[in-house]
């Protein structure tokens, strides 16, 4: 028996992560199995797919049973029409990603362009790890919320713990960023978001995929319910609607964004005027959708349900906000990332760490090359912060 040939990927370590030789012919065959396993995810045949990526057939058919080489050009063809990233097919999802897809609950069809997308992220966030830019976070702050209480003392142990009153949360994303969930705003198809747990070697960290085609209300309330699962050791069952956690979830979410005495302050202040003026200030100053804004407006028994249905019957439109003063503004624009993952992303660009196409790549283009920092050859390179 002849032996295996050399390896084209070779082993090397990054911060804490050793990545693991594997030969040329063992690479092969995780190229075509990933390609195989993509197409299907993507519902093309090997024929469409062929066609797409300017093959043949009979190659491509190759390529999935391992028993021929792809070309670099070749496999950067299928990554765009698949539209997924080339690494996608080289290495194995990251743990929590495998997890999540085979723990999916029974008939549960995720979106393929969330799935992608928190593949993605937690790739880019395990490659930083491993960079020593990010850290971990502690272990989870609370168990599981079992009442509507619990959820509500989650709420408020998380503002204490962030330095936050009783007010709006301005900068959802900055505060779920500090709590240990990195997040990621992008454009998909279908879906509200995902989350998933990633080791670190001293903590853990969340990551959170945000649909940001979802009206502003919505991808607020969806970074928040993530953030929530990932606080309590629960990642990505949060994306299985319906059951009791998921309740008590949406109740630690709206006690988050909208503190019981914050929303009593605005009913005292305006409730001579309505409850729907109040519901239009709950809803503006809170930066929540309004059948939220109704809904917990009921749950803190200053409506009661008739009220919040007829409220609810009569949405307000820009203009109602417009004649009241009540204004927010929008954030969770994709693409977007967090503040302290993209000055670890500049910085290491900045310290030789990464070229300028992989920090835009995980920056998610919200900046240019021309955006990027100079690199300075006679003075000291910054630290890379903690995330």
């Amino acid at each position: 028996m002849s032996a295996p040939r050399h390896a084209y990927m070779k082993s090397w370590e990054c911060g804490n992560i050793t990545h693991v030789v594997a030969t040329r012919d063992e690479v092969q065959q995780r190229v075509g199995q990933h390609v195989g396993a993509a197409r299907e995810s993507a519902g093309l045949t090997q024929t469409a797919l062929a066609e797409l990526a300017g093959m043949e057939r009979t190659q491509l058919v190759r390529v999935e049973n391992g028993e021929r080489k792809v070309t670099v050009r070749e496999l950067a063809a299928i990554a765009a029409e698949l539209g997924v990233p080339i690494d996608w097919f080289i290495s194995d999802a990251p743990p929590a990603v495998v997890s999540r897809r085979r723990d999916a609950a029974p008939g549960h069809a995720t979106s393929r362009s969330l799935d992608i997308a928190i593949d993605r992220a937690a790739r880019d966030v395990e490659f930083l790890v491993g960079l020593g830019c990010l850290e971990g976070t502690s272990e989870p702050i609370a168990n599981v919320p079992s009442s509507h209480q619990q959820a509500e003392d989650l709420a408020r142990r998380l503002r204490e713990r962030l330095s936050l009153a009783d007010g709006p949360i301005d900068d959802l994303g900055a505060a779920a960023e500090n709590a240990g969930l990195i997040w990621f705003a992008e454009d998909l198809d279908a879906g509200d978001g995902a989350c998933i747990e990633v080791e670190t070697t001293n903590g853990r960290l969340g990551v959170a995929v945000v649909n940001g085609r979802a009206e502003p209300g919505r991808r607020r309330w969806t970074l928040a319910h993530e953030l929530g699962h990932f606080l309590v050791g629960d990642a990505y069952a949060g994306e299985h609607p319906g059951g009791e956690v998921e309740k008590y979830i949406d109740s630690f979410v709206a006690h988050l964004l909208m503190p019981r005495s914050g929303v009593h302050r605005v009913w005292d202040e305006l409730h001579d005027q309505g409850a729907r003026r109040v519901a239009l200030a709950v809803s503006a100053r809170f930066q929540t959708s309004w059948s939220a804004a109704c809904g917990h407006l009921t749950t803190l028994h200053h409506i009661d349900d008739a009220q919040r249905r007829q409220l609810l019957d009569t949405p307000p439109r820009h203009g109602d906000y417009l004649a009241t003063g009540e204004t927010w503004s929008v954030d969770l624009v994709p693409p977007a990332v967090p503040p302290r993952y993209g000055r670890s992303v500049v910085l290491a660009y900045v310290a030789g760490e990464l070229s300028a196409d992989r920090s835009i790549e995980l920056l998610r283009s919200t900046i240019g090359p021309d955006d990027l920092p100079e690199r300075p050859d006679d003075t000291p390179y910054p630290s890379l912060p903690s995330a």
